[in-house]
């Protein structure tokens, strides 16, 4: 069991990330009302239920989305060679696959639309 606890008041960034983050919330609630006209706060509480449960399901599977496309790109990482950073050709496939994996979360795609540009080397080593 893990009793490391993290410190917020170490972290010289949270106070501006979490005013970023509240700020976003409000951004969604006013989003909510106009798009609702107020009828979110009279809707009953099985139907906000209702609400949360949909919107946890969607986390969920855009949590699974990100998982797969993390340990794929694990899994290419894994197959470089310890002295990647001196490659350039390696690095960007590196970031390459990267900027895949951020432009299909930003376009929201299926996961299954997406390359790893990974491509492994022959027997004789040359790429």
């Amino acid at each position: 069991m893990c009793s490391t606890r993290y410190n917020f008041q170490m972290d010289p960034g949270f106070k501006d990330d979490w005013l970023a983050f509240m700020s976003k919330i409000v951004v969604r609630l006013d989003k909510g009302e106009a798009e609702y006209e107020g009828r979110s706060f009279s809707k009953s509480p099985d139907v906000l239920l209702d609400e949360i449960e949909e919107e946890l399901l969607d986390v969920a599977g855009w949590s699974f989305i990100m998982w797969k496309r993390i340990k794929e790109i694990r899994a290419a990482l894994e197959h470089l060679p310890k002295d990647a950073e001196a490659s350039p050709t390696i690095t960007d496939r590196v970031v390459n696959a990267l900027e895949t994996v951020a432009t299909a979360v930003k376009d929201k795609i299926s996961p299954f639309d997406y390359t790893i540009p990974y491509q492994p080397k022959d027997d004789a080593g040359d790429e």
